[in-house]
């Protein structure tokens, strides 16, 4: 494994060292006063600005140091120091929100005409959403009182995440397996599903028998941290007056439940494809691999010829070459994200596994991989990136909530890059082996972001259970989850692979309802990635024009790159980009 430190994120943007971070705290502390003197006074225009550029400020000087911890304990989760100092951060933001109670209520109490005349106020052009959906969510308000224990909750509402994850990365330990020679190999949550490419069979069935029995072990405590993390998010939905969940999630997005009702209606055609793409799959890989009896420890080997070996530098010249089309200064940034080290590039021990993209207002992003060297890592490479140069785009504006847009939006910036990256390799493999492979991780790629509808639809299962006071069991949530993926799994797979996915899912712990919005990323960016790619620079400049939209209501944004969810154009596209796809993988396997 690389060690050199350009391969690891300079945090030192966030914050310096110990000394630094404890001086901050008491910058923060020392400014936490001022917000009581403009109680009684945000019906004041001026007051109100003064006292929004007072929370912006300590916005700022908050999110730094945390950033500096939290990407401390994400690179090893058992670091106690960062762990603390993360900690002490969030009892002070449960300080600064009490402190902050009465603003809320207060600027919810003005009448209409009030918010109408600071939306329309460029002196407040920097909160002008936020206003707008603040004027929404008027019977969403709790009084001072209230709102002072909730934020006095907040850490101990916020503890869940932290349980699944310390549990998850920390605790959770597969220790060491046999492949048929007798060779020991370390089992980790990072390379389990790399494993499950390897040729030797003995290790891939180990490996499955392995994660599923270690996991076996933690399954009551794992259901009874999710039910407490749904009745957590049920609990502060009716607290806010929301009918439900899902109502308190959408708030902002202005966006009802008939719309995802419908969406998921509109989605479910494409598991049919699903279902199309597996069947040929498993029947490829009976023939590649000689295997006349498939278990479902063979679902996971590729066909065609694997890519692998693929550095770190050769990705980038990769993604690079397929994101040009976007213009010079999209590659610029990239440029930046190698040379400024945003990027911690490679897994160790303890590390969060995955990737993701974070980022705050006023500084450069962080991108978290753990990098093998598969094709899979230069995919989310790719994908983190879209998020990481949206955050710098939008950073143009000065605006704190100018990045602060819908998930479903917000995933298309990085699945567009997703999207170009594979069409780009697709058709500039001359290999037709390699080809083959690249082909059938594209299609499964696709389908894969299809099929989040259906982690949702486990979501929506556990919400409603908890609203009729009857917390899903560990055997409610197995059985109702394998159920659920039936319709896209081939009869080999074991019933563990989807019915443990719901207790092992960390989305459930993000912003409730976001699973689902992984599915709209995706064929947004299809869409997208068909007008790019016609060639057409002022489709191209309507897209840049996305990245740097401020905040906005999602179904707006999208308009600006011609998608509206009143048509069915980014459903026809998808299934048109699908059906061609897997005919044309079907016609090389054929050749």
């Amino acid at each position: 494994m690389e060690t050199n430190n350009k391969y690891t994120w300079d945090t030192t943007k966030f914050c310096t060292n110990q000394a630094e971070f404890d001086e901050r705290v008491t910058k923060i502390t020392s400014l936490v006063s001022q917000i009581a003197k403009y109680k009684g006074k945000l019906g004041q225009k001026e007051s109100l600005r003064e006292y929004l550029m007072l929370d912006d400020q300590l916005s700022d000087m908050l999110e730094a140091p945390f950033m500096w911890a939290h990407c401390a304990t994400d690179v090893d989760v058992t670091d106690a120091k960062q762990n603390a100092n993360q900690h002490k951060l969030e009892v002070l933001s449960s300080q600064i929100g009490q402190e902050q109670s009465f603003a809320t209520p207060e600027i919810l109490s003005q009448p209409d005409s009030f918010f109408d005349d600071i939306i329309n106020d460029d002196q407040f052009l920097p909160w002008r959403q936020t206003f707008r959906i603040l004027k929404q969510q008027k019977k969403h308000v709790l009084n001072d009182e209230q709102q002072k224990i909730v934020s006095a909750l907040s850490p101990i509402m916020e503890s869940f995440t932290k349980t699944f994850s310390s549990c998850v990365y920390g605790d959770i330990k597969f220790g060491k397996i046999m492949d048929s020679k007798g060779v020991e190999h370390e089992l980790t949550n990072t390379n389990y599903q790399f494993v499950l490419e390897d040729p030797d069979r003995t290790l891939r069935k180990n490996a499955t028998e392995r994660y599923f029995e270690v996991h076996g072990h933690y399954l009551n405590t794992l259901t009874a941290n999710l039910n407490a993390q749904v009745q957590r998010n049920t609990i502060m939905a009716k607290l806010y007056h929301y009918p439900t969940v899902f109502d308190s999630a959408s708030s902002g997005l202005n966006i009802d439940r008939a719309f995802y009702d419908k969406f998921m209606v509109n989605v479910q055609p494409f598991f049919k494809l699903y279902k199309r793409f597996n069947d040929l799959r498993l029947k490829t890989i009976a023939k590649q691999y000689g295997i006349k009896d498939l278990k479902e420890y063979d679902a996971g080997l590729p066909i065609g010829k694997k890519l692998e070996n693929i550095s770190f530098e050769q990705a980038l010249e990769k993604v690079k070459n397929a994101l040009s089309i976007l213009g010079k200064d999209y590659i610029t940034q990239i440029e930046r994200a190698v040379n400024e080290r945003w990027i911690d590039v490679y897994p160790s021990a303890n590390k969060f596994s995955g990737g993701y993209s974070s980022s705050i207002h006023g500084y450069s992003p962080v991108i978290l991989l753990n990098w093998e060297n598969s094709l899979d890592d230069v995919y989310t490479l790719a994908h983190e990136l879209g998020h990481a140069i949206r955050h710098v785009y939008c950073g143009e504006t000065g605006y704190r909530e100018a990045p602060q847009t819908a998930m479903f939006v917000d995933e298309t910036f990085s699945t567009t890059n997703q999207v170009l990256l594979y069409r780009y390799l697709v058709e500039n493999e001359k290999n037709k082996d390699a080809k083959i492979y690249i082909l059938s991780e594209y299609i499964s790629n696709l389908l894969h972001y299809l099929s989040s509808v259906l982690d949702s639809k486990c979501e929506d299962y556990l919400y409603t259970k908890m609203l009729q006071n009857t917390p899903a069991s560990k055997d409610e949530i197995l059985e109702y989850t394998k159920s659920v993926y039936a319709c896209i799994q081939s009869d080999i797979i074991s019933e563990r692979h989807s019915s443990v996915r719901t207790l092992v899912m960390f989305h459930y712990y993000s912003l409730p309802y976001y699973v689902w919005q992984y599915t709209c990323g995706i064929l947004n960016a299809n869409f997208i990635a068909n007008n790019i790619l016609k060639g057409d620079s002022a489709y191209v400049d309507k897209y840049l024009q996305f990245l740097s939209s401020g905040s906005m209501y999602p179904l707006d944004a999208l308009k600006i790159v011609d998608i509206d969810y009143n048509t069915q154009d980014v459903f026809d596209a998808m299934r048109a980009e699908l059906n061609m796809r897997i005919d044309q993988l079907e016609k090389l396997l054929n050749e």
